[in-house]
């Protein structure tokens, strides 16, 4: 029996410092590195202990501006967990003390773990731990998340630091100390508010933070206390000629400063060393070398992976075709009628099986992925690309929730919570979807694989370019016509480059086809076993015919799709059953395909018979744009908070699409393509 947790650590830190590493570490689960957007939990048994872990959101600061902050801060104050961890880039140790600060002023236990310190060293830069444990006056430990070092360590402090809090804090000097013990006095007078959260709200009230001001809106007292605030910042703001949010500003990086004098050495680093990255990077981020070897890279990943997964495909296609046939004997000797066997072998089987035939390719891509990911290289993408983004009116930072897009659209679209414009937000949620995340790659797979052998991969890559440019003219047109604000400048910081965590690249892998896996069994088998019925029905009709309610179903609508060269209806069908997840389409054409005249071909060769190598690509162009799935517009609805923008992106993609499509499918006859 699982041991009941009597200790919860809280993992807090700036993107990109290995947070997420540490969770999967400690708790043996994975997660997209440096993407943490929900507080996720896991837990693992140390020295006897059970110990609750929950990885909160990469955040630079905790002022509740963003939804990362703002679910930090929250967790962090109302949960009370026994200690919180923060970990710190050694590398940026200036920049990471302003969370530290902040945590301190929040009297909680806290314990710094100092990670990439080898990194830290190849730049010459070396932080003594003894010296800023004893000037922070809590425990500083050094790790190294990716050789699993000092966790033990690391853990042990926390266990210890549970007891340990407001022994220090930053002196903000006397005039805004002053201040605070004004503010201070005003709120102790409610009895009910916890003494050690006077100070946090003092400090929070007067720089106008909003979770102290959510905190206390409903007090009684609530109006003149912010009145109070307003004298207090005016008549600081008077002695400094300075804004407020300047003056604080000002003083804690003198703190931190101060710190890091005391602190931090740096030595003379080897010119070798230096140039490694650099030479790196002056072709990565060169403007014109910089976005020809991203379209290499992504090029080389998408044909490795289709190299590499064919002898695994070909194996799971032989294993369905033997488990077919073993279940066919099987059901035929227990008795069971002609019905049943088909629903079996064709709905269950047959829908599974064309979709898990994919699963070598997704999870190598997966893995791909996450070594760009890891080493550095994704984050120079984004750099790269924001000159580009720039040019059609679309924030830089609106790339990374793209390049998340690739994996999955929901993720994609959750990440541009990390845009702080409202309109930014929405724009970058509408044009996500035009990312082909993974659940389209089985269609582009089969299709690429019958019509264009040999040159699957640039065909693939062709349809991932169009996404992008897609999304990025769309979001031109809203710019210029709905979303009149201009986008901030993209500031990101670029990690250091580092060789991959293997194991988090296996997990990263392994979940995503997990993932997979897991709507395979049961929302693309529902959706196989709904199709089935549909074109095993009415009684008597030949499974699959143009007579069964599928057939006629596809029949109705299927016109609307024949000037774009795939108006018969099993298309209609698959595309219809597609918008509930694009991986449902294969199985839905396996299914349709896989009874009737049909059995005796391949789905491969069905569908050679009814598509051309153009009428194929103008169908997966179709499915690259086409009304996002599901489970993406249930997370538009949630991100967005409207129905009318949920229906606005279901119903202008969907005409995207078809305009796409016709172009290309008419536009290739007129050339001469068919």
């Amino acid at each position: 029996m699982e041991k009941k947790s009597d200790f919860t650590i809280a993992l807090v830190g700036n993107p990109g410092v290995g947070k997420s590493s540490l969770f999967a570490k400690l708790t043996g689960r994975g997660g997209n590195i440096g993407k943490t957007m929900e507080k996720r939990e896991g837990a693992l048994d140390f020295k006897g202990r059970a110990v609750r872990v929950v990885d909160l959101p990469g955040s630079y600061s905790l002022n509740a501006y963003t939804k990362e902050e703002g679910v930090t801060s929250f967790f962090i104050l109302s949960k009370k967990p026994d200690v919180v961890v923060q970990i710190v880039d050694a590398q940026n140790l200036e920049r990471n003390l302003l969370m530290t600060v902040r945590l301190m002023e929040m009297d909680i236990p806290l314990v710094i773990a100092i990670n990439l310190i080898d990194l830290a060293q190849d730049q010459g830069i070396f932080i003594d731990i003894k010296k800023l444990a004893e000037l922070l006056g809590v425990s500083v430990i050094a790790v190294n998340v990716s050789q699993k070092k000092g966790i033990e360590e690391l853990l042990d402090a926390a266990l210890q630091a549970r007891n340990r809090q407001g022994e220090k804090r930053m002196d903000y000097g006397m005039e805004v100390e002053e201040e605070l013990v004004k503010i201070g006095k005003f709120v102790s007078r409610d009895r009910e508010l916890p003494e050690d959260k006077i100070l946090w709200l003092s400090l929070g009230i007067l720089e106008g933070d909003e979770r102290a001001k959510d905190f206390l809106s409903k007090k009684d007292y609530f109006s003149p206390l912010w009145k109070m605030r307003g004298e207090r910042v005016a008549h600081l703001e008077e002695i400094f000629k300075e804004d407020l949010n300047t003056i604080l500003t000002r003083i804690r990086y003198g703190f931190i400063g101060g710190l890091a004098r005391e602190c931090i050495v740096e030595s003379f680093v080897s010119d070798d060393k230096k140039n490694i990255s650099e030479r790196l990077d002056s072709v990565a981020l060169d403007k014109f070398l910089g976005i020809p070897l991203f379209l290499f890279v992504i090029t080389a990943v998408f044909q490795s992976a289709f190299k590499l997964s064919q002898p695994l495909s070909y194996f799971i296609e032989i294993f369905f075709s033997v488990l077919e046939g073993l279940a066919i004997s099987f059901l035929q000797w227990a008795g069971f009628s002609s019905w049943t066997i088909s629903l079996v072998t064709d709905g269950i089987i047959g829908g599974a099986g064309n979709v898990l035939v994919f699963v070598p390719v997704l999870g190598i891509l997966f893995a791909l992925i996450a070594i760009l990911e890891d080493s550095g290289y994704m984050a120079r993408i984004a750099y790269v690309t924001d000159r580009f983004m720039h040019k059609f009116g679309l924030h830089g930072k609106a790339f990374i929730p793209m390049i998340l897009g690739f994996g999955c659209n929901v993720p994609g679209v959750m990440a541009t919570r990390m845009l702080e414009s409202k309109q930014d937000r929405l724009l970058a949620i509408l044009i996500n979807p035009f990312m082909s995340c993974g659940s389209r790659l089985p269609t582009y797979i089969l299709f690429t694989g019958i019509f264009f052998p040999g040159h699957q991969g640039e065909i693939i890559l062709s349809l991932y370019a169009l996404g992008v440019l897609m999304a990025v003219s769309v979001g031109f047109i809203f710019r210029k016509f709905i979303f009149e604000e201009l986008s901030s400048p993209f500031v990101i910081e670029l990690p250091a480059y580092r060789f991959p965590n293997m194991k988090g690249v296996i997990v990263h892998a392994s979940e995503g086809v997990g993932m997979f896996i897991k709507n395979a069994g049961t929302v693309i088998v529902a959706f196989s076993i709904l199709v089935w019925l549909l074109a095993n029905m009415p009684a008597g009709i030949v499974y699959g015919s143009k007579e069964s309610y599928a057939g006629i179903f596809g029949g109705i609508i299927s016109p609307l799709f024949s000037p774009l060269g795939f108006g018969f209806w099993q298309a209609a069908v698959a595309l219809i059953f597609g918008v509930a997840g694009k991986e449902i389409i294969v199985g839905t054409f396996g299914t349709l395909y896989s009874g009737g005249d049909a059995s005796i071909m391949s789905l491969s060769s069905a569908l050679g018979s009814d598509f051309t190598a153009l009428s194929s690509y103008a169908f997966m162009v179709f499915v690259l744009l086409y009304t996002p799935c599901v489970a993406t517009l249930v997370t538009i609805k949630r991100e967005t908070d409207s129905w009318k923008w949920t229906i606005f992106s279901a119903t202008y993609s969907f005409i995207i699409a078809y305009l796409a499509a016709f172009i290309i499918y008419n536009g290739g006859r007129l050339l001469g393509f068919n």
